[in-house]
């Protein structure tokens, strides 16, 4: 596969279709992108009673948004530990060496 090759695909978000330019390498998670949405949609709309249609999308939408921060604050937190654990055990391989 050519790096940065440049496709155009078709999505399907909330009965609707959207033409995109991506790269080719990320055809995988925006296809997955777009199956968490309307996967999404499906679930609020067995919840609620929206007048608009919008409104499901809004929702999906904030909502996905929620997850990905999640994962991002759960992933420097995870450096962040990394990081001190590395800086512990430099300081322990540092007090036993001049010991």
């Amino acid at each position: 596969m050519e790096e940065g090759k440049v496709i155009n695909i078709k999505v399907n978000i909330a009965d609707r279709n959207f033409g995109l330019t991506i790269k080719e390498d990320e055809e995988e998670i925006v296809r997955k992108a777009a199956t968490s949405i309307n996967e999404r949609i499906v679930e609020l709309k067995k919840k609620y009673q929206a007048q608009d249609p919008r409104d499901y999308l809004a929702m999906a939408l904030l909502l996905n948004t929620v997850d990905g921060l999640k994962n991002q604050f759960k992933t420097e937190a995870y450096q962040e530990s990394v990081k001190m654990l590395s800086d512990l055990d430099n300081k322990l391989v540092n007090f036993f060496k001049e010991s």
